[in-house]
């Protein structure tokens, strides 16, 4: 090899070096640069004096942290320095119009056939797109595992690729489970054609928006999710899979039954009020109430114990059922056994049982004992005291559930306002009874009195009749016409 490159080289191999879209360029011993290539210029932004310019043509250097890098300490002038090859160093230029370049370099030594060294040369690769690409998988990456949705890949055949910690935390499988598993089996049953129709549009490039459907825990428990599908597509433009985001919509669907059930619940409430209200026989808002809290409280069946008195004082019940065999209570609505309300009651008003049959309460009365043998699988109780206006325990609503734990202090707080207002629309509905009764016996008074009094008056229009056909005097006939006419008015 020759004293210097533009000598020593080859033709052949300098149009190489010349016309490479790499960027290359070389040194002598002392640092100054001897020649470039065009695409040394372009890189840099620049084009370097020769013989001027030491060690590259970058107009600024840079560490990889961003600290300035003197020209001395670059890879070309340490490779003049010690001999030695660098392999890939990372730099960071600035050029003339203030962009930045990723670079990695290669400065290598040049000896001569003595093996002097003689210069040096240097390849430069830009890997700025790289970087970029690099730092942006990076910061997508951290997004996707920072992500509380659950992210996940699949390939068109169903197979899962990827598996971030969202996708966990939902769906209970660590990535080691999961990855190489097909999809379906976070799928129900019951929705498999709907991933039939998922991969058919992916296969077609298009995206599946945002949509509500139900997907599978590790445990079984089906999770209420919103799911979009995206196309996974390859550098060509070729679908190759497809990507998930998944996000666990359990907390909405749950508020919004809550908004739902609160809505239907203030109606009941509204509709129960103005019902009663206007209602006076007895059976009827007894059954309308029945009714309305069994809806209202989810209950598996309601009943309404009511005790009437009648007008001799004594006491009669009325029972009215939901959801209920009527056998249960139907022994209940001719008994006059008063005390089973304070046999259950006693001091409270309110009666919750989470699971009945470890209550010692239920043995204690026909009624949970009636309940218990008809309906075995009941375990919640709840039992709300009807109040009269003279706080004295006229009645009773009663529920069941076949779940334990089903009642809360909401379901006691609806039923205690409706039994307040069946309290007041009962006392009503008494006192319209005690109405019609007085105005029964006052018509009965005034037709009795009526007759009586028509008897007398019947006699003496008789006795008057018989003296007009024996008086031929003509002001004494007038006069008796006359008392004959007012008899028959009286």
């Amino acid at each position: 090899m020759k004293e210097t490159f533009s000598v020593g080289l080859n033709e052949i191999y300098r149009e190489l070096v010349i016309d490479s879209p790499v960027a290359i360029y070389t040194c002598n011993t002392q640092g100054y640069v001897t020649f470039f290539n065009e695409a040394a210029s372009i890189l840099w932004g620049r084009a370097p004096k020769l013989e001027v310019d030491l060690w590259c043509g970058s107009w600024k250097i840079y560490h990889p942290d961003g600290k300035p890098m003197p020209l001395d300490e670059c890879p070309m002038a340490l490779t003049l320095k010690n001999a030695k090859s660098f392999e890939g160093a990372e730099i960071v230029i600035e050029r003339p119009d203030h962009t930045f370049k990723n670079l990695l370099v290669y400065p290598r030594p040049i000896f001569n056939d003595d093996k002097s060294l003689i210069g040096a040369h240097n390849t430069l690769v830009d890997i700025t797109e790289q970087k970029s690409n690099d730092e942006k998988q990076a910061i997508l990456s951290a997004i996707v595992e920072s992500s509380e949705d659950a992210i996940v890949s699949k390939n068109l055949q169903g197979i899962i690729k990827s598996w971030n910690a969202g996708a966990q935390k939902i769906f209970g499988y660590r990535e080691e489970e999961i990855i190489g598993k097909h999809i379906s089996i976070l799928i129900p049953e019951e929705l498999r054609t709907q991933e039939d129709e998922i991969i058919a549009n992916i296969k077609a490039g298009r995206k599946v928006d945002h949509f509500q459907t139900i997907r599978v825990h590790k445990t079984g428990v089906k999770i209420p999710i919103s799911l979009a599908v995206s196309p996974v597509k390859d550098n060509f433009g070729n679908v190759i899979g497809a990507s998930k985001i998944a996000r666990d919509i359990s907390e909405r669907v749950r508020a919004e039954k809550i908004i739902q059930q609160t809505a239907e619940r203030l109606k009941i409430l509204n509709d129960i009020g103005k019902n009663i209200s206007k209602k006076l026989d007895v059976e009827v808002i007894l059954q309308n109430v029945t009714d309305a809290t069994t809806k209202i409280t989810g209950a598996t069946f309601g009943t309404f114990l009511y005790n009437k008195a009648s007008e001799k004082g004594e006491s009669s019940m009325l029972v009215t059922f939901s959801g209920i065999p009527k056998k249960v209570f139907e022994k209940l609505s001719t008994s006059s056994d008063t005390n089973i309300f304070q046999s259950i009651f006693k001091n409270e008003r309110v009666v919750r049982i989470n699971d009945i049959t470890q209550d010692s309460r239920y043995n204690r009365n026909t009624l949970h004992l009636g309940i218990l043998e008809e309906m075995p699988d009941s375990l919640s109780y709840l039992a709300v005291a009807v109040i009269s206006s003279s706080d004295e325990i006229i009645g009773a609503l009663f529920f069941g559930h076949s779940q334990s734990n089903f009642f809360k202090e909401e379901h006691e707080a609806m039923v205690v306002s409706i039994a307040s207002q069946a309290s007041v629309a009962l006392e009503n509905s008494m006192l319209f009874e005690e109405v019609k009764t007085l105005s029964s016996k006052k018509d009965e008074f005034i037709a009795l009195a009526s007759h009586e009094l028509k008897t007398p008056l019947t006699t003496i229009k008789g006795y008057l009749q018989i003296l007009g056909r024996n008086i031929k005097d003509q002001l004494s006939t007038t006069f008796i016409q006359k008392s004959i006419m007012q008899s028959g008015k009286a």
